[in-house]
């Protein structure tokens, strides 16, 4: 009827094409985004792309200004991207950018005076969406940690508590190369490299942990010791691997988990020693 009229979508008023994008489906404006050069550049300044983003990923970080900033404001693009990777992956990455921006913002306010309780609960928060993270990218460059190779402890808690789900190469790579990775790199950087002692301070809870651990790998340490392994291998072969990381905590952030793994082969020995001594009694 428009067509026998000689009205096109360019002759409609900007309120009615709102109500008429509304009422499609991403996908479908997106088909329309490319019908012409004027069709793109409306879609583009919808609004309707940031409600979607907020609506997909009820997250702080997907609407937070570096999140944004990456897409360079672009509501649509970032709608798009963030659509053909997994959700998991990008919940993770949320997570890691939401509380990283938050306690970068407290620490400027308060010239660094932070709680010490407040930096560690904030960055177990960041460490348990690394171990999400991580698992994305296996069967990629990034997803194989320098140190991958884990103590008896870890590799008995791993294999009865991994349920994550196999991600497949094409997924993997299209998380290697995401502006979300990228940014995420940055906010892991940023506490290795200003808040170095939380990052050390959290191995060497683990490292407890590890020392603490049943060689059954049946307790909760176990367990705990195992999502924190992960964590602390992302983030030594980021620190190895990242510019803005001083090589010096590298070095320390290796030497902290090669004592976590000799923990763990320790409390191992310990466990096996006394279960043989109660058989022969």
């Amino acid at each position: 009827k428009m067509a026998e009229q000689g009205t096109s979508f360019h002759h409609l008023d900007g309120d009615v094409l709102g109500i008429v994008f509304r009422n499609l489906q991403p996908r479908d404006i997106a088909v329309l985004s490319c019908a012409s050069k004027e069709l793109n550049t409306y879609t583009r300044s919808l609004s309707i792309w940031e409600e979607l983003v907020r609506a997909a990923w009820r997250c702080e970080g997907a609407a937070s200004a570096p999140c944004l900033a990456n897409y360079n404001g672009d509501w649509k693009a970032m709608y798009c991207s963030r659509m053909a990777l997994p959700r998991s992956f990008l919940l993770a990455c949320d997570v890691v950018g939401a509380t990283t921006a938050s306690i970068r913002d407290a620490s400027a306010e308060t010239e660094g005076r932070l709680p010490n309780i407040l930096l560690s609960d904030a960055f177990d928060r960041v460490a348990r969406a690394l171990v999400s993270i991580s698992t994305q990218l296996k069967g990629t460059a990034a997803g194989s940690p320098v140190s991958s190779k884990a103590p008896p402890i870890v590799s008995k808690a791993s294999a009865a508590t991994s349920k994550a789900p196999t991600v497949s190469s094409k997924a993997a790579q299209a998380v290697q190369r995401s502006r979300e990775l990228a940014l995420c790199k940055q906010d892991v950087a940023w506490w290795m490299q200003e808040a170095p002692h939380v990052v050390m301070g959290f191995a060497r809870r683990a490292r407890e942990q590890a020392r603490l651990a049943s060689p059954s790998g049946s307790c909760s340490c176990a367990s705990d010791v195992q999502w924190q392994r992960k964590a602390l291998a992302f983030c030594l072969d980021l620190a190895l691997n990242l510019r803005e990381v001083h090589p010096s905590v590298g070095y320390r952030l290796e030497r902290e988990l090669q004592e976590l793994d000799a923990s763990a082969v320790l409390a191992s020995k310990k466990g096996m020693g006394a279960l043989a001594m109660m058989g022969e009694q």
